[in-house]
């Protein structure tokens, strides 16, 4: 079994941390292109991300859960209270894409996004390195052998200007240790020093990528570049998958999922799947209670004996039905052939005839035959004891009370 969410286009709130009224002066102007480009075409396609552009300070007023990827650009500084909406939205299964700048002051950043508030920031940011202006001594990207999804396309296309595109400045970053139920931090980006430019990383439900340098034109000329357009867009694609896939789950396991924030405290309804698929009677129905957990609604249950989807009817705000597919473990459908001397070893002891085709009226093996004709002798003679007990006991009981 599995669920697929399909979408019309990915939604991308885009905070913009210094707003320009003249084209291409803003710090997202760029960005927003290279995620949603003018398609002009007679079939009037649409484009597949859908970005909104939004002041710093709007960050508060946004309902988070309508988006699937929030990105900031050079915004100059983060609160306790923008820290934890935003953590609260990556735990949901949002995506965060950071983007460093001129004004950006790395301070609270480093405090409420990462070890003394949500912890979701993979690296420490650290001091500019680098003129900041157009010069000869730019650095350049290092895609580390193009391992990464991300850049394993640009494999054998140094014309695409991934590797020749020039870097003025950047922060230096310093990566956090793994921690304990998370995933490593990904580099599928360096700068020639070492120093990572691109951090992924899983972060309890959703995805966290930093960028290391701007967004615009002011610390680099990436925006230009052609290869700029075709990371972003693969960027948003990986950011985006923890609001898109849901979580494989085998029968018997734990399904845990989050909710969308403001979800009602009432029980919801649960429908399982039927005890025989094919009969066309509804599933059983489950009421289970959400639990709040670290700012996140969370609903959780062990009741995934049965193989099917699981359908959560959820209540406002998001008024729509979630889908759970649970299957078998794979070693109980595993049909790969096997031969006689396999099935003897793992079976060791056993006697038996490994018939590899049907064929009617064939007679049984001697080991058949000998074990069916030692099995039905004994079950006659146990008959038969029977037979001759029944009336030996009904005299001697009987003439007792008498």
């Amino acid at each position: 079994f599995l669920i697929a969410r399909v979408r019309p286009s990915l939604q991308v709130l885009l905070i913009d941390g210094e707003s320009s009224g003249e084209s291409f002066r803003s710090e997202t102007d760029y960005l927003r292109v290279a995620l949603s480009p003018a398609i002009e075409s007679g079939a009037q396609l649409e484009n597949l991300v859908q970005v909104e552009v939004k002041r710093e300070a709007d960050l508060l007023e946004e309902n988070l859960d309508a988006y699937d990827v929030v990105g900031l650009a050079n915004v100059k500084q983060i609160t306790e209270a923008e820290a934890k909406a935003i953590g609260s939205f990556v735990r949901r299964g949002g995506g965060l894409l950071l983007f460093a700048g001129s004004q950006m002051r790395v301070e609270s950043f480093n405090r409420w996004l990462g070890s003394e508030g949500e912890k979701i920031l993979p690296l420490v940011l650290g001091e500019p390195m680098g003129e900041g202006v157009p010069s000869a001594s730019g650095h350049l990207f290092d895609p580390a052998e193009y391992a990464h999804p991300l850049v394993s396309d640009f494999r054998d296309n140094e014309q695409a200007g991934l590797v020749t595109t020039k870097i003025y400045r950047y922060l230096k970053g310093s990566l956090l240790p793994e921690a304990a139920g998370q995933p490593a931090a990904e580099v599928p980006l360096r700068y020639d020093t070492g120093d990572p430019a691109v951090v992924i990383a899983g972060s309890s439900g959703g995805t966290v990528a930093v960028v290391t340098t701007s967004a615009d034109l002011d610390w680099n000329g990436w925006a230009i570049s052609p290869s700029y357009l075709p990371i972003m867009q693969q960027l948003i694609r990986l950011l985006a998958g923890g609001k898109l896939r849901r979580p494989e789950v085998r029968a018997g396991e734990m399904v845990s999922l989050s909710l969308p924030d403001g979800t009602g405290e009432g029980e919801i309804a649960i429908t399982r799947p039927a005890r025989v698929p094919t009969s066309g009677e509804g599933g059983t129905i489950l009421n289970v209670k959400p639990e709040r957990d670290a700012g996140v609604t969370r609903l959780s249950f062990a009741a995934t004996e049965r193989a099917g989807t699981y359908a959560c009817k959820l209540g406002p705000p998001a008024d729509e039905t979630g889908w759970v597919a649970v299957n078998t473990w794979p070693a109980e459908s595993d049909l790969t052939k096997i031969g006689a001397d396999e099935l003897a070893g793992t079976f060791s002891g056993w006697k038996f005839q490994l018939l590899d085709r049907f064929e009617p009226n064939q007679p049984m093996s001697d080991v058949a035959a000998s074990s069916g004709e030692s099995i039905h002798r004994a079950l006659l003679y146990a008959v038969l004891g029977l037979a001759l007990l029944e009336p030996i006991l009904a005299w001697r009981f009987g003439h007792a009370s008498a």
